[in-house]
């Protein structure tokens, strides 16, 4: 799940932040960059929701004796939203296909799992189609931002403040 994160992390900058934030977006997804990111982040997302339906089942369901006492509401939230992260991710770029949007266009065949799903859309009007993509882009990123807002009142604020922690760690001493 923490490699998924890192795939996402820079999806997210470059193309929601940068993209949309500057009104790049029409210039940057219509290049074989985005097309070829976009298969990355469709191959990923499945394994990152495997991993989070692993991690409530065997938290939850099937539980080794180590774990018991660890089933707390805060690691719940977390798999949850990790869980959640990666389906509406799916279906925002799923829609995003439906509606002819990038990566249609750029490349021979389209990402996989997105393609598939957007064939659940094929008969519904552009408008609802377009109404389910904004649904699941807010719904996304209500979720980037209620789990970001969580963590910093959750014992998984380590996992934000460890970056800090490598980026600003004393250098070794010379000869050691």
């Amino acid at each position: 799940m923490a490699w998924g994160f890192f795939i996402y992390i820079p999806f997210y900058l470059l193309f929601i932040i940068i993209g949309g934030g500057f009104g790049l977006s029409e210039t940057m997804e219509n290049t074989s960059f985005f097309f070829y990111y976009a298969w990355v982040m469709d191959i990923v997302a499945p394994f990152i929701i495997l991993g989070a339906l692993w991690g409530i089942i065997r938290r939850y369901i099937f539980r080794p004796p180590r774990l018991e006492g660890e089933q707390t509401i805060e690691a719940m939230v977390i798999l949850v939203t990790v869980f959640i992260h990666p389906m509406t991710h799916l279906f925002k770029e799923a829609t995003a296909m439906a509606l002819g949007y990038a990566p249609v266009g750029l490349g021979t065949s389209l990402p996989p799992i997105s393609s598939a799903l957007s064939q659940l859309f094929a008969n519904a009007s552009p408008s609802s189609v377009q109404m389910a993509n904004t649904a699941f882009f807010w719904t996304h990123w209500g979720f980037v931002l209620f789990v970001l807002v969580f963590i910093a009142y959750s014992r998984y604020l380590h996992m934000i403040a460890s970056i800090f922690n490598v980026l600003l760690q004393s250098p070794p001493p010379k000869g050691a």
